[in-house]
Formats: structure tokens, C-alpha cells, sequence
């Protein structure tokens, strides 16, 4: 089928209905299919768990069937940019002077490279 064929059938409500239709069933045989392979994975996992020569098959059996440890607390972290105050760096390269008059007034330097 040529590309100007298809977009004329698509453009038709019963290609369409039929279309839809085809992924609703596509989409219920994949969710069958796929609680079928996990219950014959975690049969056969159980299998591999009791029978296997391996130790290192049992153990990994044991983990992946025990508790899972990855639900633990979950912690939240937030970091605040705009907050302002907390800790500024200052650059110990630079020297900055501030002097303040007895009015209450101050002048400042800029800050000055280091000489050397």
C-alpha cells in the first residue's frame, strides 16, 4: 500500500474504529502474555532457589524473592538559591576594607589584587 492510500484510509471512521480496535486487543493479549511469563519467572525462580547446585543461584534467588530493601524512608532534600543569607565565599586573594565614620556613613574600598 502506497502512503497516499494509507492517509486516505486512515482518514475513514470505520479504518479508524477498526484501527483502535486492533490496539485495545494488542494491548490485553501483551498485558496477558506478560502475567503469564511472571508467574512461570517466579516459578521457575522458586525452582532455581531450592534446587540449584549453585550457591551463588540460591543467594541471588533469596534476594530477589526476599524483602526488598530499596523501600526503605524516602528523605527529601531542598535547596533553596533565592533564600539569601547562609554562607558566602569570600575570596582570600582579595582584600576588601570597609571603614566606618562616626556618623554612621561608611566608604568602601574596592577590592584590591593581590600584589606580589
Amino acid at each position: 500500500m502506497n502512503e497516499k492510500s494509507l492517509s486516505r484510509a486512515l482518514k475513514k471512521p470505520h479504518v479508524l474504529e477498526y484501527l483502535e480496535s486492533q490496539k485495545a486487543l494488542f494491548s490485553v493479549q501483551m498485558d496477558d502474555l506478560k502475567g503469564r511469563a511472571q508467574s512461570i519467572a517466579v516459578s521457575v525462580g522458586i525452582d532455581l532457589m531450592h534446587n540449584a547446585k549453585s550457591e551463588a543461584v540460591k543467594a541471588r534467588m533469596v534476594e530477589l524473592f526476599g524483602p526488598d530493601r530499596a523501600k526503605g524512608p524516602s528523605v527529601a532534600v531542598q535547596i533553596n538559591n533565592n533564600a539569601g543569607g547562609g554562607y558566602e565565599y569570600a575570596d582570600p586573594r582579595k582584600t576588601r576594607v570597609i571603614v566606618e565614620e562616626l556618623d554612621g556613613a561608611s566608604s568602601k574600598e574596592e577590592p584590591k589584587e593581590p600584589s606580589e
